[in-house]
């Protein structure tokens, strides 16, 4: 069920299957990185935490990131509740045990 998620994301979102894949943030057991195309509101953000432990880390946006704008939301396809907050440039993250997160634009830039 879990992959039937996964690639039903692919088609419905065009920078998971188009985008360029430009690296976030990678240490021991947190991955992230974001896939942009030309339609700044197309950009996905993509997090994996392979621990099993809670991760918090403050990431900071991709320069090439056209949406550094605090005015837009960010939520998790996963979960609607999980909303990231972006302050000055930085994404504060955090990720349950053994969990992804893909999070999209829902807000105006």
């Amino acid at each position: 069920e879990y992959l039937k998620q996964l690639l039903h994301l692919r088609q419905k979102y065009r920078a998971l299957r188009q985008g360029q894949q430009l690296e976030m943030w990678q240490d021991e057991v947190v991955y992230g990185f974001t896939r942009l195309t030309e339609v700044p509101h197309e950009e996905i953000l993509c997090f994996f935490n392979n621990s099993h432990d809670l991760q918090e880390r403050q990431i900071p946006l991709r320069l090439e990131s056209p949406l550094q704008s605090t005015q837009c939301q960010w939520i998790n396809v996963f979960d609607p509740q999980d909303q990231l907050q972006i302050q000055e440039g930085f994404i504060d993250l955090i990720l349950p045990p053994k969990r992804a997160a893909i999070y999209r634009v829902i807000g105006g830039a």
